[in-house]
């Protein structure tokens, strides 16, 4: 079991493979240019889009002895599914809860209960069987691209009151179901000291495809739910240790000849921004300076971020300068506009 390692970070670039190595089917890349939009879908990779991401060993029980001396794998996680829980012996639960714990990553898609709390013993948040649902307010969001291992907890589909209490090992969960005014954790990863541990109480969605209509079946049916394709994307994307891609843009820019903001508070306020040119922050390019002129809207993802659409049709992740931008309105006084409290904003055409 003499292999290279590569246990890939998140937002790591230390890929195994290269776009070009990765086909996605034609049947496949149909099905996803009618239910996902062409600027989301061109930023997940090409592995991911195949189904052959994130990449699995499936170890076998005989080769369990052979973790004592910590073998190297090529792939990302090293799956269990092939192994039945109850035929460990102590001896090999104690090699596995070892191994894990110096820094492995295992997937577990099957048997998940017995496997987390009578071979792992850990806590979780899990639940078998139970049928979930996306919220009606989310739209295709599923995760942030922001999140990583380290993250405590993920945006949820299925707000509750009462919530969810994450136990010390819950590194995050990344579907809910509400059952008995409770929630469960449908998929999720779990931390037992240094390595990981990804569950999936659905059995089935996350490991590698080489069958083009098995893959084009999960990706249409995996989650019951018309954003299903996107969903198990964004999964499989973040565990392949990439930046999960943000919201499609669904706000439709009317094209005024002034410029038009819709607050956080719910106000509307529109009139003319007295400058030709504004000051933005860059996530990877530095100060930026755009024109009026050249700016369709802008719309607020998280934090300080904005997501800029260009009308050239770019779109760059961007943060104000300023606090305050000037706007003459149509008749009164000039308004100062907080930029922190902008929601969404369509700028003048210039026409």
């Amino acid at each position: 079991m003499g292999r290279l390692i590569t246990w890939l970070l998140i937002g790591s670039v230390a890929l195994s493979l290269s776009a070009a190595e990765c086909t996605v089917p034609t049947e496949v890349s149909t099905y996803l240019e009618n239910v996902i939009a062409p600027e989301i879908l061109e930023l997940f990779h090409p592995c991911v889009l195949n189904g052959s991401w994130p990449t699995m060993y499936f170890l076998k029980q005989k080769e369990i002895f052979g973790l004592r001396s910590n073998p190297d794998f090529k792939e990302m996680y090293v799956s269990l599914n092939n192994i039945d829980p109850g035929d460990l012996t102590s001896v090999q639960k104690e090699i596995l809860r070892t191994w894990v714990s110096a820094g492995a990553r295992v997937y577990i898609g099957k048997q998940v209960e017995e496997w987390l709390e009578k071979v792992f013993k850990v806590a979780h948040c899990g639940i078998i069987g139970k049928r979930y649902y996306l919220a009606p307010d989310k739209n295709e969001v599923v995760l942030s691209d922001m999140i990583s291992f380290d993250v405590e907890e993920i945006e949820v589909y299925i707000p509750s009151s009462r919530g969810i209490e994450y136990t010390e090992n819950e590194v995050a969960s990344l579907i809910k179901v509400i059952y008995r005014d409770a929630e469960y954790s449908v998929v999720g990863v779990l931390r037992l000291e240094s390595g990981l541990i990804v569950y999936n109480f659905r059995e089935s969605g996350l490991e590698p495809y080489t069958s083009t209509s098995q893959w084009l079946r999960e990706l249409k049916y995996c989650f019951s739910e018309p954003d299903s394709a996107r969903l198990l994307l964004n999964i499989r994307q973040w565990l392949s240790g990439l930046s999960v891609p943000g919201k499609t843009l669904t706000f439709i820019p009317p094209r005024p000849n002034y410029d038009i903001f819709f607050m956080k508070n719910g106000d509307i306020i529109s009139g003319i921004l007295d400058e030709k040119e504004l000051l933005f922050d860059t996530e990877l390019y530095g100060t930026r300076s755009y024109k009026i002129v050249d700016m369709l809207c802008m719309e607020h993802i998280e934090g300080k971020w904005f997501v800029l659409h260009l009308r050239d049709g770019s779109r760059i992740r961007v943060s104000p300068q300023a606090e305050y931008w000037k706007l003459v309105p149509l008749s009164g006084n000039p308004i100062w506009v907080p930029t922190s409290e902008i929601e969404t904003c369509a700028f003048r055409s210039g026409r």
